[in-house]
């Protein structure tokens, strides 16, 4: 109890120092406003200055599992390898553009005017012209603004994944940021987006219980795991096919190897020994990009009825790797099957409020930019405001463990957070952060050297004339 009721009031004492007090109606500060606060100064080359440029408008249109079902996302799905040249070939494409097409999610992540033909109707344009469907999915959701940051910090983060923190999505992430600066598609808005969005997740990922399951390939093998021990032909040889593999390979499973290039792939067979390799198999994994599906029925003619009954495949592919006109007595399922099971969820609470603390900060950042050096002032001070209460409480609870210590030092962070939350989306989002910004740095006790108001800038463009 003596840790705890320390710990809580060195806690109020921090959210006294993260509150600074102003003078209400009647002009009389609170108690608080006397304690010592911790000032950061700007220098005059931070100076916070209006701007007569527009913000940047920022869009999202998302087809992703659960809301949209695979058999659709089949449809919009572009290989990796593609990547690069569909958004090369785009007509007419916005300012900026990332494409994120993976197994569980088909996105297209914009900067551009959104009214007219570049809101919901431009990005539909674009996802027809990349997919060369002329019908889109159903359920797509749409992401505008600060939303858009948000979201695409937890899906880099694995927050968005069946399997919660699943690191597979990350590089996914990565290499989506890389194909559309290839593809000279990438801006400054979006290219600083996906580089702070790959920071967070690696931050986040530090505050995630480690997952018994590593990502949907890990699904896969732990279905496999749970059937009667047989022989498992997995084809593939890339990320996907390696990892249930690598699952596999401590268990009783046979496990036979096809790959297109078996030579990069230890004891792989090529493509014209796939017929050899599927009989006697009990289980078939495909996870091959391609645009088109490599198996049909014409490769399962050569196995006895009783063999085809026993078998199950697990489509991995996105496109699908299977055509739909195998015989009906083949169970097949595919990557939703495996991911519409609740049970790989761990808790994230710590993780979502980091994200969203700097999803608003970048969100900030990319939309006033003037806004930058409160903003980091801001972050700055509160930081420094927690780490000093830490200190003194740890100095003071000297019979904490290092668990303990992670602990009130977790709920530290997590306070500081939820006091700048606020502060913080109104600097992201509100038309008028700009000009009020001289009073929210007398407000947060901020003092900027050198900054120039808006009265100054009129009076000097007075002078000019």
């Amino acid at each position: 109890m003596v840790v705890i009721g320390a710990t809580i009031r060195h806690c109020l004492t921090l959210i006294q120092r993260t509150n600074r007090p102003f003078e209400g109606i009647s002009g009389v500060a609170s108690q608080r406003s006397r304690m010592r606060m911790p000032t950061l100064v700007m220098t005059s080359s931070d100076a916070i200055t209006p701007q007569d440029s527009i913000a940047p408008i920022v869009s999202c249109l998302s087809f992703a599992h659960p809301h949209v079902p695979a058999k659709d996302r089949d449809r919009l799905a572009i290989a990796e390898s593609d990547l690069t040249s569909a958004l090369a070939d785009i007509v007419d494409p916005p300012q900026e553009l990332v494409v994120i097409s993976t197994c569980l999610r088909h996105e297209l992540v914009a900067v551009g005017d959104v009214r007219g033909d570049r809101g919901v109707p431009g990005l539909q344009r674009l996802a027809i012209q990349m997919s060369h469907q002329s019908v889109l999915p159903k359920a797509a959701q749409f992401h505008y603004g600060l939303d858009v940051f948000h979201h695409v910090f937890r899906v880099t983060a694995g927050l968005c994944s069946p399997v919660i923190g699943e690191a597979e999505i990350l590089g996914q992430i990565r290499r989506a940021h890389t194909a559309a600066r290839t593809a000279g598609t990438l801006g400054p808005v979006l290219d600083q987006l996906f580089r702070e969005a790959i920071n967070t997740a690696r931050a986040a990922h530090e505050l995630l219980p480690e997952p018994d399951k590593g990502s949907i390939a890990s699904l896969a093998a732990d279905y496999i795991h749970g059937l009667d021990p047989g022989r498992v032909t997995i084809i593939g040889g890339g990320q996907m096919a390696n990892s249930v593999n690598d699952r596999l390979e401590s268990t009783d499973w046979q496990i036979v190897r096809v790959a297109r290039r078996p030579e990069l792939v230890p004891g792989a067979s090529g493509f014209d020994q796939l017929e050899d390799a599927l009989t006697d198999s009990t289980v078939l994994v495909t996870a091959v990009s391609s645009p088109e599906p490599i198996l049909n029925h014409e490769n399962f003619a050569h196995l006895t009825s009783d063999a085809i009954d026993r078998l199950t495949i697990i489509d991995l592919g996105m496109p699908a790797n299977v055509s739909r006109d195998l015989p009906t007595s083949i169970k097949i399922l595919n990557i939703d099957d495996l991911a519409h099971d609740g049970s790989y969820t761990i808790s994230t609470e710590a993780a979502e409020n980091l994200i969203e603390m700097r999803a608003i900060e970048a969100h900030a950042r990319a939309m006033n930019s003037a806004l930058t050096p409160l903003i980091r002032a801001l972050r700055d001070k509160a930081e420094q405001a927690a780490q000093e209460e830490l200190d003194q409480a740890f100095a003071r609870l000297k019979n904490l463990d290092d668990n303990d210590r992670a602990v009130v030092t977790q709920l530290a962070r997590t306070l500081t957070n939820r006091l700048l939350h606020d502060p913080l989306l109104y600097l992201s989002s509100h038309p008028e952060a700009i000009a009020s910004s001289q009073t929210a740095q007398a407000i947060l006790g901020i003092d900027c050297v050198g900054t120039s108001t808006s009265n100054d800038v009129s009076r000097k463009s007075r002078s000019n004339a």
